[in-house]
C-alpha cells in the first residue's frame, strides 16, 4: 500500500471514529437527561423531606411551611426541575441544604478520591487477572489453576463489605500493618513524598477489598479467553512456525483475547462505583459513596442530585472509552 493510500485509509477512519464519537456522545447527554429525571423524581416524592430533618418532626405546619418556602420545595415538582436543569446547564449546582455550601466543589472534592479508590482497584483487578488467567489456562488443570479457581469463586461468592471486615481485623487489628478508616493521617504537607505514601497505605485494605469481587469475575474471563484462543489454528501455526512459547502467548495470543476481557473491564467500572457506597463507610473512607449515603439522611437534594450527575458521567465516560478501545485491541472491528 502506498503512502497516498495509508494516509487515505487513516482518514478515512479517524472520519468515522470522530462520527461514531459525536453519537454517542449525543445518546451520552439523552441518558443524562432521563437519569436526571428519575432521581430527581425519586427524591423529590420519597416521603420526609430536609425540614423534617432541619427541624424536627414535631414542628408546626407553618414553621414547615416557611422552611418549603424558603428551601424552593413549594412549587410543582417539574417547576423546580427546570430550573435545576437550567442552572446546572450554567454550571451552578445549588448549594447544599444542609451546609449552605456550593454543591460543585464538594461533590468534586469527594469525586477524586473516589475515582482513586476506584481506578485502583481497576488497575490492581485488571493486572492480577491478566496474569493469573494467562498463566491458568496455559497450564490448564494444573495445581496454580486449581488454586487460582478456588480463590475466584470464593471471591464471587464473598460481599465485599465482610472483606472489608476480616481485612481490618487481621492487618489492621492483629497485625497493626495497615490503618484500618480514614482517607490519610492528619497534618501532613501535600506534595511531599511521605504525604503520597501515607495516602497510598490508608489506600490498601480498602483498594483490595473493592477489586478482589472483580479480580474473581475478570480471572475466569481471562482464563476462558486465553483456552478458547489457544486453541485456534493461527496459534498452531505460530508455533509450527518455531516461534518461542512467550511471543506465542503474549503477542499473538493474549491480544485475541483481550477482546472478551475489554467488555468485562467497562462494566467493572460501574460496579466498583456502587460497590465504593459500601467499602467507604465501611473504612470510613472520604468520597462520594458516604458524602451520598449521608446526603439521603439529611434529605440533601441538591448533594444528591450533583453526585449521581457526575458519578452517571464517569460511568458512561467508561463506556465510551471501551467502545474505543475495541478498535485498537480488534483491527476487524471498525467505526463504520
Amino acid at each position: 500500500m502506498t503512502d497516498a493510500a495509508t494516509c487515505r485509509s487513516a482518514e478515512w477512519e479517524f472520519r468515522h471514529m470522530s462520527n461514531y464519537i459525536v453519537k454517542r456522545l449525543g445518546l451520552a447527554i439523552l441518558t443524562l437527561v432521563g437519569v436526571s429525571i428519575l432521581i430527581f423524581a425519586i427524591i423529590n416524592l420519597a416521603p420526609g423531606g430536609p425540614e423534617v430533618v432541619m427541624v424536627g418532626e414535631d414542628m408546626s405546619p407553618q414553621l414547615a411551611e416557611r422552611m418549603r418556602i424558603r428551601l424552593g420545595l413549594h412549587e410543582p415538582i417539574h417547576v423546580r426541575y427546570g430550573r435545576w436543569m437550567w442552572t446546572t446547564l450554567q454550571g451552578d449546582f445549588g448549594y447544599s441544604f444542609r451546609t449552605g455550601h456550593p454543591v460543585l466543589p464538594v461533590v468534586m472534592q469527594n469525586l477524586n478520591r473516589t475515582l482513586v479508590l476506584t481506578l485502583s482497584a481497576l488497575v490492581f483487578s485488571v493486572v492480577v487477572s491478566i496474569v493469573v488467567g494467562v498463566v491458568s489456562a496455559v497450564r490448564p488443570y494444573s495445581l496454580f489453576d486449581q488454586f487460582a479457581s478456588l480463590i475466584a469463586f470464593m471471591g464471587i461468592s464473598m460481599a465485599n463489605f465482610w472483606l472489608g471486615l476480616m481485612l481490618m481485623l487481621i492487618f489492621g487489628f492483629h497485625l497493626g500493618w495497615l490503618p484500618i478508616s480514614g482517607s490519610g493521617t492528619v497534618g501532613m504537607d501535600s506534595g511531599t513524598f511521605a504525604y503520597y505514601l501515607d495516602r497510598a497505605r490508608y489506600l490498601v485494605l480498602p483498594v483490595f477489598a473493592l477489586g478482589f469481587m472483580r479480580l474473581a469475575v475478570l480471572v475466569r474471563f481471562a482464563r476462558s479467553g486465553m483456552l478458547e484462543v489457544l486453541g485456534q489454528d493461527f496459534v498452531r501455526t505460530a508455533r509450527a512456525k518455531g516461534l518461542p512459547e512467550r511471543v506465542v502467548v503474549y503477542q499473538h495470543a493474549l491480544r485475541n483475547a483481550m477482546i472478551s476481557l475489554v467488555t468485562v473491564i467497562g462494566l467493572s467500572i460501574r460496579f466498583l462505583v456502587g460497590g465504593s457506597v459500601v467499602i467507604e463507610e465501611v473504612f470510613a473512607y472520604s468520597g462520594v459513596g458516604r458524602l451520598t449515603a449521608s446526603a439521603v439522611y439529611d434529605r440533601d437534594f441538591p448533594i444528591v442530585m450533583g453526585v449521581c450527575l457526575m458519578v452517571s458521567v464517569v460511568v458512561l465516560a467508561g463506556n465510551l472509552l471501551t467502545d474505543v478501545a475495541y478498535a485498537y485491541v480488534d483491527p476487524r472491528i471498525r467505526f463504520d
